[in-house]
């Protein structure tokens, strides 16, 4: 059974996976904001802070007419 840091790992690569193009256009907040701090930017693992599951994403108003 895959642990709690590879599950959240592993949903944090499908959304960066399905921003495609746009991935540095948009910035990923809420819950899981917390999440990939703790896992991608801090040096200290546990305990994973307590979040939500959603996924806000905050996105310009200019995204897509460079990109398209």
């Amino acid at each position: 059974m895959p642990s709690k840091i590879h599950k959240e790992e592993k949903i944090i690569e499908e959304i960066l996976k399905s921003l495609g193009p746009w991935t540095k256009d948009v910035v990923i907040g809420g819950g899981y904001a917390l999440l990939i701090y703790r896992l991608c930017l801090s040096e200290e693992k546990e305990p994973m802070p307590a979040a939500t599951r959603d996924v806000d994403s905050l996105i310009p108003r200019s995204v897509g007419k460079d990109n398209a």
